[in-house]
């Protein structure tokens, strides 16, 4: 979903789904910035990756193959000073 976030709550409360999920959520339809980082925070909280072949790779057991490896340096180089 790209746009700032009102464009992102907008397009939320147009969805046929978003409001009632909300709503089984937190008791109300209402979609706003607290609430998204509020299911954003629990969501991330839910997952685990320690087995992925990323994981294995840290670890040594596995190897990326050299076009996942450019794809890890380009990743490296571009995007993890932004984490």
């Amino acid at each position: 979903m790209l746009g700032d976030l009102s464009q992102v709550i907008m397009k939320l409360n147009k969805d046929m789904e978003y409001p009632a999920l909300f709503n089984q959520a937190f008791s109300s339809p209402v979609i706003n910035s607290q609430r998204i980082l509020k299911a954003m925070a629990q969501f991330t909280a839910s997952l685990v990756s320690a087995n992925a072949k990323y994981d294995q790779v840290q670890r040594g057991e596995n190897h990326f193959s050299s076009y996942e490896q450019t794809g890890y340096v380009v990743f490296r180089q571009k995007c993890a000073s932004c984490l």
